[in-house]
């Protein structure tokens, strides 16, 4: 059986190397130090994954921007993405759900509710990446 491929986009290397720790032994873990790092392995590279895990705040091209990029894009519309923060506002929130994003985890996050919102979503992607 494939393994899932999850997109993990922070600007913080420890955040990166922590999501690649929980989630690698059992996914397979692309990450992405900044959304046009992210963009370009999903759009340029034509990287196929089946969940993306998205920091707001990171510079030069925030979150939200790269939630909308990503929702414009035929490639990439449908991919399931998790947006991991900490900002905790109501506000923030919803601005990430009208823009598409399907879930939400405020920093610093406990690994297994981080494990079992991943799990979540891949379940209800019923089409994967091949």
């Amino acid at each position: 059986m494939r393994r899932s491929r999850i997109l993990a986009v922070d600007d913080d290397d420890s955040i990166r190397a922590l999501l690649s720790a929980i989630l690698g032994m059992d996914h397979e873990v692309l990450t992405a130090a900044n959304g046009m790092e992210a963009l370009e392995l999903l759009h340029g590279a034509g990287e196929r994954v089946d969940l993306i895990l998205l920091d707001i705040m990171m510079p030069s091209m925030d979150g939200f921007e790269v939630l909308t990029a990503i929702r414009q894009h035929p490639d990439t519309a449908d991919i399931p993405v998790v947006v991991l923060t900490a900002r905790s506002d109501r506000h923030t929130a919803e601005h990430a759900r009208d823009l598409g994003a399907e879930g939400w985890l405020t920093k610093p996050y406990n690994t297994d509710t981080l494990e079992r919102m991943v799990l979540l979503m891949l379940e209800q992607n019923v089409v994967t990446a091949d």
